[in-house]
């Protein structure tokens, strides 16, 4: 609608190909400004090798085997961006499908090597990789923002083991 102040409540459950339940929950606002969205997508066991074609030419790896499963929370208030995306990848298996691609070069490390320090003992992968700025500044970019969140979060896992010596 275009009246400001009402809100439609969005409710959506839907099953991908592979048979993995998605769902979609919360408001949304008019298609004028000030703009308003608040939603929730929760993606559960999505198997990852059906993401290679998204994978493969941005990150240069595949997965072999693994699943999916996030919640996404996004909210959008005027021109206020504010997400956070809680994401597990369990048994992730990769395997390199070209070059390095974007991984090493905006992290620092090359994918393979990320995912090894971040497993846990069972194998699996758990972040939570917030993302938020002002669709109006000219400078905010919706990827950069969470290639910088995916660097630091990177750098400090990777500081962690110094900054624990150092305060012994």
């Amino acid at each position: 609608g275009t009246r400001q102040s009402r809100r439609g409540k969005v409710a959506m459950r839907a099953t991908f190909a592979s048979g993995t339940p998605v769902t979609i929950q919360g408001e949304v606002g008019g298609f004028t400004p000030p703009y308003f969205l608040d939603l929730t997508v929760g993606i559960a066991d999505y198997p990852m090798p059906r993401t290679n074609p998204y994978m493969d030419s941005p990150l240069g790896w595949i997965a072999k085997d693994g699943t999916l499963t996030a919640t996404l929370h996004y909210k959008l208030s005027g021109d206020d961006l504010q997400a956070e995306n809680d994401v597990t990848m369990r048994k992730l298996e990769l395997e390199r499908a070209g070059t390095d691609g974007a991984v090493q070069q905006r992290v620092g490390l090359p994918l393979d090597t990320l995912v090894g320090v971040l497993k846990d003992r069972k194998g699996d992968i758990h972040v939570n990789v917030p993302v938020s700025g002002s669709l109006a500044a000219p400078e905010f970019h919706y990827g950069e923002a969470v290639w910088a969140a995916v660097r630091n979060m990177a750098i400090r896992l990777v500081a962690l083991p110094f900054s624990l010596i150092g305060k012994l």
